[in-house]
């Protein structure tokens, strides 16, 4: 079993993601890296959702927080919102 949670600053210019940086990840282990590293583009394609359906703000610095956990019955992710900062 993997599991993996962390959260990304990520800033958004003009509709789209310029920056992504999961923060904390001094103590993950190269299992939960190689987790987080697979969820980055599904956490992006996420976000772009929310700015085409309007409910984000295209110039905004948004943190996210992002839940992995695969198991042997499958693969369950989650993200969450946690504050955005219209730029």
């Amino acid at each position: 079993m993997t599991k993996a949670r962390f959260t990304s600053e990520v800033s958004i210019k003009n509709g789209k993601i310029r920056r992504s940086t999961p923060i904390g990840l001094e103590h993950a282990t190269h299992e939960q890296r190689v987790a987080i590293d697979r969820i980055k583009p599904m956490m992006n394609a996420w976000l772009r959702s929310r700015i085409e359906s309007r409910t984000l703000h295209p110039d905004s610095d948004v943190l996210v927080s992002s839940k992995y956990i695969e198991t042997s019955s499958g693969l369950t992710i989650e993200f969450k919102v946690q504050s955005v900062v219209q730029t």
